[in-house]
Protein backbone atom coordinates (compact mmCIF):
# COMPACT_ATOMS: atom_id res chain seq x y z
CA UNK A 1 0.00 0.00 0.00
CA UNK A 2 2.92 2.35 0.68
CA UNK A 3 4.05 2.14 -2.93
CA UNK A 4 0.52 2.84 -4.12
CA UNK A 5 0.21 6.01 -2.05
CA UNK A 6 3.69 7.13 -3.07
CA UNK A 7 2.79 6.65 -6.74
CA UNK A 8 -0.45 8.62 -6.30
CA UNK A 9 1.41 11.51 -4.66
CA UNK A 10 3.84 11.76 -7.56
CA UNK A 11 3.30 14.04 -10.49
CA UNK A 12 3.11 13.00 -14.14
CA UNK A 13 6.22 11.44 -15.64
CA UNK A 14 8.07 13.67 -18.11
CA UNK A 15 10.23 11.85 -20.66
CA UNK A 16 12.60 12.86 -23.45
CA UNK A 17 15.01 10.97 -25.71
CA UNK A 18 18.78 11.40 -25.77
CA UNK A 19 21.82 9.76 -27.33
CA UNK A 20 22.53 8.06 -23.99
CA UNK A 21 19.04 6.64 -23.42
CA UNK A 22 15.67 7.86 -22.26
CA UNK A 23 15.56 10.76 -19.77
CA UNK A 24 12.67 10.67 -17.28
CA UNK A 25 11.62 13.11 -14.58
CA UNK A 26 9.18 12.50 -11.71
CA UNK A 27 8.26 15.39 -9.43
CA UNK A 28 6.39 14.79 -6.19
CA UNK A 29 5.42 17.01 -3.26
CA UNK A 30 8.66 16.24 -1.39
CA UNK A 31 10.90 14.47 -3.87
CA UNK A 32 12.42 14.73 -7.33
CA UNK A 33 13.54 11.66 -9.29
CA UNK A 34 15.59 12.00 -12.46
CA UNK A 35 16.96 9.24 -14.67
CA UNK A 36 19.62 10.15 -17.22
CA UNK A 37 19.60 7.06 -19.38
CA UNK A 38 20.09 3.70 -17.71
CA UNK A 39 23.34 4.47 -15.89
CA UNK A 40 22.70 7.75 -14.04
CA UNK A 41 20.01 8.51 -11.47
CA UNK A 42 19.35 11.43 -9.15
CA UNK A 43 16.92 11.39 -6.22
CA UNK A 44 16.26 14.53 -4.16
CA UNK A 45 14.30 14.21 -0.92
CA UNK A 46 14.35 16.62 1.96
CA UNK A 47 17.75 18.18 2.56
CA UNK A 48 19.64 15.30 0.94
CA UNK A 49 20.15 13.91 -2.54
CA UNK A 50 21.48 10.64 -3.88
CA UNK A 51 23.46 10.36 -7.09
CA UNK A 52 23.90 6.88 -8.55
CA UNK A 53 26.13 6.12 -11.50
CA UNK A 54 26.55 2.65 -12.92
CA UNK A 55 30.05 1.69 -14.01
CA UNK A 56 30.21 -1.80 -15.39
CA UNK A 57 28.11 -4.05 -13.19
CA UNK A 58 28.50 -2.02 -10.01
CA UNK A 59 26.55 1.03 -8.88
CA UNK A 60 28.54 3.87 -7.37
CA UNK A 61 26.30 5.70 -4.91
CA UNK A 62 27.06 9.15 -3.58
CA UNK A 63 25.13 11.00 -0.90
CA UNK A 64 24.88 14.76 -1.41
CA UNK A 65 24.02 17.23 1.33
CA UNK A 66 21.82 20.13 0.27
CA UNK A 67 20.97 23.29 2.13
CA UNK A 68 23.50 25.99 1.27
CA UNK A 69 24.73 23.60 -1.44
CA UNK A 70 22.69 23.54 -4.62
CA UNK A 71 21.99 21.39 -7.65
CA UNK A 72 21.88 23.02 -11.09
CA UNK A 73 20.64 21.50 -14.34
CA UNK A 74 22.75 22.94 -17.15
CA UNK A 75 22.32 22.95 -20.92
CA UNK A 76 25.44 22.46 -23.00
CA UNK A 77 26.38 24.89 -25.77
CA UNK A 78 25.73 24.52 -28.64
CA UNK A 79 24.36 20.96 -28.63
CA UNK A 80 21.74 21.60 -25.89
CA UNK A 81 22.55 18.48 -23.89
CA UNK A 82 21.51 18.19 -20.24
CA UNK A 83 23.96 17.96 -17.32
CA UNK A 84 23.71 18.07 -13.52
CA UNK A 85 26.11 20.28 -11.56
CA UNK A 86 26.56 20.28 -7.80
CA UNK A 87 27.82 23.11 -5.61
CA UNK A 88 29.27 21.42 -2.50
CA UNK A 89 30.43 24.76 -1.11
CA UNK A 90 30.02 28.40 -2.14
CA UNK A 91 32.34 29.25 -4.99
CA UNK A 92 33.10 25.66 -5.99
CA UNK A 93 31.17 23.36 -8.35
CA UNK A 94 31.52 19.93 -9.92
CA UNK A 95 29.79 18.12 -12.74
CA UNK A 96 28.01 14.94 -11.68
CA UNK A 97 26.98 13.70 -15.14
CA UNK A 98 24.75 14.30 -18.10
CA UNK A 99 23.35 13.15 -21.42
CA UNK A 100 23.82 14.26 -25.00
CA UNK A 101 20.96 15.52 -27.12
CA UNK A 102 19.86 13.55 -30.16
CA UNK A 103 21.65 14.25 -33.42
CA UNK A 104 19.89 16.12 -36.25
CA UNK A 105 20.03 13.01 -38.44
CA UNK A 106 17.86 10.90 -36.15
CA UNK A 107 14.12 10.56 -36.86
CA UNK A 108 11.95 13.10 -35.03
CA UNK A 109 15.03 14.98 -33.82
CA UNK A 110 13.14 18.27 -33.52
CA UNK A 111 10.45 16.69 -31.35
CA UNK A 112 13.15 15.13 -29.16
CA UNK A 113 14.87 18.50 -28.66
CA UNK A 114 11.59 20.11 -27.65
CA UNK A 115 10.85 17.31 -25.21
CA UNK A 116 14.28 17.69 -23.61
CA UNK A 117 13.72 21.46 -23.35
CA UNK A 118 10.43 20.91 -21.52
CA UNK A 119 12.03 18.37 -19.19
CA UNK A 120 14.93 20.68 -18.37
CA UNK A 121 12.54 23.54 -17.58
CA UNK A 122 10.45 21.31 -15.31
CA UNK A 123 13.60 20.06 -13.57
CA UNK A 124 14.90 23.59 -12.96
CA UNK A 125 11.58 24.68 -11.48
CA UNK A 126 11.31 21.55 -9.32
CA UNK A 127 14.82 21.93 -7.90
CA UNK A 128 14.31 25.65 -7.22
CA UNK A 129 11.01 24.96 -5.45
CA UNK A 130 12.59 22.14 -3.48
CA UNK A 131 15.45 24.37 -2.33
CA UNK A 132 12.96 26.99 -1.16
CA UNK A 133 10.92 24.30 0.62
CA UNK A 134 13.83 22.94 2.65
CA UNK A 135 14.96 26.48 3.52
CA UNK A 136 18.32 26.49 1.80
CA UNK A 137 20.41 29.61 2.02
CA UNK A 138 19.44 31.93 -0.81
CA UNK A 139 21.27 34.99 0.43
CA UNK A 140 23.95 34.69 -2.25
CA UNK A 141 21.81 32.98 -4.86
CA UNK A 142 20.11 36.05 -6.25
CA UNK A 143 16.34 36.20 -6.72
CA UNK A 144 14.27 33.16 -5.93
CA UNK A 145 13.44 30.93 -8.85
CA UNK A 146 15.27 28.67 -11.26
CA UNK A 147 18.63 29.88 -12.48
CA UNK A 148 19.54 29.49 -16.14
CA UNK A 149 22.77 27.53 -16.33
CA UNK A 150 24.92 26.88 -19.41
CA UNK A 151 28.04 24.73 -19.70
CA UNK A 152 30.67 25.30 -22.35
CA UNK A 153 33.50 23.06 -23.43
CA UNK A 154 34.12 19.33 -23.24
CA UNK A 155 35.85 16.82 -21.02
CA UNK A 156 37.15 17.76 -17.60
CA UNK A 157 37.72 21.44 -18.40
CA UNK A 158 34.18 22.69 -18.83
CA UNK A 159 33.13 26.22 -17.96
CA UNK A 160 29.84 26.83 -16.14
CA UNK A 161 27.85 30.05 -16.58
CA UNK A 162 25.05 30.66 -14.06
CA UNK A 163 22.46 33.36 -14.69
CA UNK A 164 21.10 34.57 -11.34
CA UNK A 165 18.92 37.27 -12.84
CA UNK A 166 20.86 40.32 -11.65
CA UNK A 167 24.31 38.92 -12.46
CA UNK A 168 26.19 36.21 -14.30
CA UNK A 169 28.70 34.00 -12.50
CA UNK A 170 31.46 32.17 -14.37
CA UNK A 171 32.95 29.00 -12.90
CA UNK A 172 36.18 27.79 -14.48
CA UNK A 173 38.79 25.22 -13.54
CA UNK A 174 42.08 26.81 -12.47
CA UNK A 175 45.40 25.29 -13.36
CA UNK A 176 46.37 22.38 -11.06
CA UNK A 177 42.90 22.29 -9.49
CA UNK A 178 40.34 19.49 -9.80
CA UNK A 179 37.04 21.40 -9.64
CA UNK A 180 35.83 24.59 -11.31
CA UNK A 181 35.70 27.63 -9.06
CA UNK A 182 34.09 31.02 -9.16
CA UNK A 183 36.30 32.96 -11.53
CA UNK A 184 34.29 36.05 -12.47
CA UNK A 185 31.00 37.85 -11.88
CA UNK A 186 29.31 40.52 -13.96
CA UNK A 187 26.21 42.37 -12.78
CA UNK A 188 23.73 44.37 -14.81
CA UNK A 189 25.38 47.67 -13.86
CA UNK A 190 28.63 46.60 -15.49
CA UNK A 191 30.69 45.93 -12.36
CA UNK A 192 33.27 43.16 -12.57
CA UNK A 193 33.78 41.07 -9.44
CA UNK A 194 37.01 39.09 -9.49
CA UNK A 195 37.73 36.74 -6.56
CA UNK A 196 40.55 38.01 -4.40
CA UNK A 197 43.83 36.24 -4.87
CA UNK A 198 45.94 35.28 -1.88
CA UNK A 199 43.27 35.97 0.72
CA UNK A 200 42.43 32.32 1.21
CA UNK A 201 44.08 29.11 0.17
CA UNK A 202 41.13 28.04 -1.98
CA UNK A 203 40.72 31.49 -3.55
CA UNK A 204 37.07 31.88 -2.51
CA UNK A 205 37.44 35.28 -0.89
CA UNK A 206 35.08 38.20 -0.85
CA UNK A 207 36.08 39.42 -4.29
CA UNK A 208 37.34 42.75 -5.60
CA UNK A 209 35.33 45.28 -7.56
CA UNK A 210 37.19 46.66 -10.51
CA UNK A 211 36.31 49.45 -12.87
CA UNK A 212 32.96 49.49 -14.55
CA UNK A 213 32.24 48.98 -18.25
CA UNK A 214 29.08 50.01 -20.06
CA UNK A 215 29.09 48.54 -23.58
CA UNK A 216 28.97 45.01 -24.95
CA UNK A 217 31.75 46.04 -27.34
CA UNK A 218 34.09 46.23 -24.34
CA UNK A 219 33.90 42.45 -23.84
CA UNK A 220 35.78 40.37 -26.40
CA UNK A 221 37.36 36.97 -26.88
CA UNK A 222 41.02 37.69 -27.58
CA UNK A 223 43.20 34.64 -28.05
CA UNK A 224 42.69 32.27 -25.13
CA UNK A 225 41.25 34.99 -22.89
CA UNK A 226 38.11 36.96 -22.24
CA UNK A 227 39.12 40.60 -22.25
CA UNK A 228 37.29 43.50 -20.58
CA UNK A 229 38.28 47.06 -21.47
CA UNK A 230 37.21 50.41 -20.10
CA UNK A 231 35.95 53.50 -21.86
CA UNK A 232 39.54 54.67 -22.28
CA UNK A 233 40.60 51.42 -23.95
CA UNK A 234 42.63 50.15 -21.02
CA UNK A 235 42.24 46.59 -19.76
CA UNK A 236 39.96 46.14 -16.77
CA UNK A 237 40.29 42.38 -16.33
CA UNK A 238 40.89 39.22 -18.29
CA UNK A 239 40.02 35.56 -17.79
CA UNK A 240 42.27 32.83 -19.18
CA UNK A 241 40.18 30.03 -20.72
CA UNK A 242 42.44 27.92 -22.94
CA UNK A 243 40.49 24.72 -22.27
CA UNK A 244 37.42 25.59 -24.35
CA UNK A 245 37.02 26.29 -28.05
CA UNK A 246 37.13 29.73 -29.62
CA UNK A 247 33.39 29.53 -30.39
CA UNK A 248 32.68 28.89 -26.70
CA UNK A 249 34.73 31.91 -25.64
CA UNK A 250 32.90 34.08 -28.17
CA UNK A 251 29.52 32.89 -26.87
CA UNK A 252 30.58 33.57 -23.29
CA UNK A 253 31.74 37.07 -24.21
CA UNK A 254 28.46 37.72 -26.01
CA UNK A 255 26.36 36.71 -23.01
CA UNK A 256 28.42 38.76 -20.57
CA UNK A 257 28.31 41.84 -22.80
CA UNK A 258 24.59 41.68 -23.51
CA UNK A 259 23.79 41.47 -19.79
CA UNK A 260 25.09 45.03 -19.43
CA UNK A 261 24.27 46.34 -22.90
CA UNK A 262 21.50 44.29 -24.58
CA UNK A 263 21.50 44.19 -28.34
CA UNK A 264 18.69 46.14 -30.05
CA UNK A 265 15.77 44.04 -31.25
CA UNK A 266 15.84 42.88 -34.81
CA UNK A 267 13.56 44.78 -37.21
CA UNK A 268 10.20 43.22 -37.81
CA UNK A 269 9.78 41.28 -41.00
CA UNK A 270 7.64 43.01 -43.59
CA UNK A 271 6.04 40.62 -46.05
CA UNK A 272 6.37 41.59 -49.69
CA UNK A 273 3.25 42.02 -51.74
CA UNK A 274 5.01 41.86 -55.07
CA UNK A 275 8.36 42.17 -56.80
CA UNK A 276 10.29 45.33 -56.19
CA UNK A 277 10.80 47.67 -59.20
CA UNK A 278 14.58 47.43 -59.05
CA UNK A 279 14.34 43.64 -59.15
CA UNK A 280 11.86 43.13 -61.97
CA UNK A 281 12.18 46.42 -63.83
CA UNK A 282 8.41 46.94 -63.67
CA UNK A 283 7.23 50.45 -62.87
CA UNK A 284 10.43 52.12 -63.94
CA UNK A 285 10.36 55.33 -65.91
CA UNK A 286 12.40 54.79 -69.10
CA UNK A 287 15.35 57.09 -69.50
CA UNK A 288 15.39 59.47 -72.51
CA UNK A 289 17.40 58.14 -75.41
CA UNK A 290 20.74 59.87 -75.86
CA UNK A 291 22.54 59.02 -79.11
CA UNK A 292 26.12 57.89 -78.76
CA UNK A 293 28.91 59.95 -80.27
CA UNK A 294 29.54 57.25 -82.87
CA UNK A 295 25.86 57.42 -83.95
CA UNK A 296 26.05 61.20 -84.52
CA UNK A 297 28.83 60.90 -87.10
Amino acid sequence: MEGLYREAASGPLVAAPSRDGAVTLEVGPRHVRLSLGERQRLTVSGSAATWVRQRGRADHRRELTLGPARLWPARSFPTRGLAIWYEPRPGQVERLGGVRATTPFEPDALAGWRALDRLAEELARALAAHVAHVGAGLDDAGPAGPAETVELGRGQHRVLLVDLGDRLVVYARPLFRERPRRALEVDRDGWLIVPGRGRQRDGDGEGDRTRRFSSRDQVSASGDRLRFTGDDGRDLASLWLPWIAAEDRQELARRLGELVDPAPPEPEYEPRTGPRPWVSGLGRTPLPYTPHARDRR
